[in-house]
């Protein structure tokens, strides 16, 4: 018979098995991503509407193609920039495709995780768990607000989204095809990109001007060792640091 000493010590070394095994699978789900190597050779024309300030940035082969990974950065650009439909198809569907084939499992055996500790210490579910220390306190409580808040953004999305279309179908008429009436997944980042320029005035790639990545990454350090008593020293050589992802 368990007292309530080693009641409290099971319970403790179930959540910490649980805990490891968590921290070793999100390791190896974060080293899958950062090994995922998969590559396109689109030609300049696929590419059509990347500035060139990106595209110069993106490897060059011999035969005048770009060899284009799914890193965030060529993804980014060509997603928000690139006039060739079929193009940010490709990519969004690798994208989100990435190491679907090891790393499903592993999504799997953390939700099981989740929910097996949650069980252990005496909660419903994993949102009952996280919530609790949290201001929505629990789920019955978060659910009422999401529908409030989406019942208020949902006229919101539809106008933007109106607007999308109008775009998508000019353009479409332009090139001389027509619009499948819809802002595909594939879609949204292009033509969210094409409303902030069009009806906002707001020019993505001339603000990036003003923000280079090396000036933007010593302000950003800087702000760190004045509020934490750091001081950053740059490595030579260093190898590239992954850190771990905690789910």
């Amino acid at each position: 018979m368990f007292t309530p000493t080693a009641v409290l010590q099971d319970t403790r070394a179930k959540v910490k098995a649980m805990k490891e095994e968590m921290s070793k699978l999100s390791i190896e789900f974060a080293k899958n991503c950062n090994d995922e190597s998969t590559k396109f050779e689109l030609s300049p024309e696929a590419l059509d509407g990347v500035p060139a300030s990106d595209l110069s940035r993106i490897k060059k082969l011999p035969s005048g193609d770009h060899e284009v990974s799914l890193d965030y950065f060529p993804y980014f650009t060509i997603m928000d920039n690139c006039k060739v439909e079929a193009t940010r198809q490709k990519l969004e569907k690798g994208f989100n495709s990435k190491c679907k084939d090891v790393n499903t499992d592993i999504l799997t055996r953390l939700c099981q995780l989740r929910q097996q500790k949650a069980k252990v210490l005496g909660y419903s579910d994993h949102a009952t768990f996280v919530l609790e220390v949290r201001m929505a306190k629990s789920p019955t409580a978060v659910q009422p607000f999401l529908r409030e808040l989406s019942a208020k953004l949902e006229p919101l999305r539809d106008a933007e989204l109106e607007v999308m279309l109008e775009y998508k179908a000019e353009e479409m008429a332009a090139a001389g095809g027509s619009s499948d009436g819809k802002i595909n997944l594939w879609d949204f980042r292009y033509y969210d990109n094409m409303v902030k320029e069009k009806k906002y005035q707001v020019d993505q790639t001339a603000l990036s001007e003003y923000f280079p990545l090396d000036v933007v990454t010593d302000g950003l350090l800087e702000i760190y060792q004045e509020l934490l008593g750091l001081r950053f020293t740059r490595v030579a050589n260093a190898e590239t640091w992954h850190p771990e992802v905690m789910m």
